[in-house]
Order: structure tokens, then sequence, then C-alpha cells
């Protein structure tokens, strides 16, 4: 565990939901692994507001993955430097982990896609998935 102790819920449920302002990520545990899910935003990260932090983390720790979630309006900017700023305040937990970043919008914009440090990020970590629709499922 990358975090022990501050797993929430039920490892082995067959849906993880991550939720915020009406954005939802699910995540279908179809073979019944266990994953464990953090609250980073507020729980595993306590720190001022201003403190630039992803919402949620899911550990699949006997594979070595780690799925970053942020949960957003429309600013994907700032939402992949939330989870950029996650992934380096951590990089000794994360050290070893597969890293799939996830952002979940309402809508987005063409200049935010495009963006170089969107693209470098992106390059980086190529499992990145952006999904402007407030609900995303995936199977873990």
């Amino acid at each position: 565990m990358i975090f022990p102790g501050k797993s929430k819920g039920d490892p082995q449920r067959a849906i993880i939901v991550s939720t915020e302002n009406g954005k939802e990520h699910h995540a279908k545990n179809i073979n019944g692994k266990c994953v464990y899910q953090y609250k980073i935003d507020g729980d595993i990260d306590k720190s001022s507001t201003e403190s630039l932090r992803c919402d949620y983390a899911l550990e699949i720790e006997a594979e070595h993955k780690l799925y970053l979630i942020e949960l957003k309006g429309n600013h994907v900017l700032h939402a992949i430097k939330q989870i950029d700023n996650t992934i380096k305040r951590y990089s000794s937990q994360f050290r070893g982990y597969a890293i799939f970043p996830r952002v979940i919008c309402s809508h987005s914009n063409t200049t935010a896609m495009k963006d170089s440090f969107t693209v470098a990020f992106k390059r980086n970590y190529p499992k990145t998935v952006i999904k402007t629709n407030c609900k995303y499922e995936e199977n873990v």
C-alpha cells in the first residue's frame, strides 16, 4: 500500500467510484482485484487549498498500477498540472508504479489540449485519458 491505513471502502468491491462536483470516474473491478482508493485532495494531503494535487488515486498493488484522477469543470491544463504535481510530491511512494492519469471534465478547449505542457505530459505518460463527458467508466 502506498498510503497504509488511508484506503477508502472495500478494496475488492466491484465498482470503485470517485466523484466530485458532478464528475465521476467508475473503475470496474471485473476480476475482483485488490484496488485501494485514496482521496488525495483533503485526506492524504490536508494542506491549504492553494496546493496543487489530484482528487483521487487508485492503486492496484499486485500489478504496480496507479490511476491518478482529477475531476474538473473545464480547466484541463490546470487538471494536468495538479496530477503532475501529485506525481512529483509523492514520487518516493509512487516509485515502481505505472502511472495512468485520468482527467474527467465537462468540456475542454483546444488551446489547453495543444498546450506544450499538456503535450509533454501526455508524451511522458502515454496512458493519459482526458474525457469530456462528466463520467468515465473503465475496467481496471
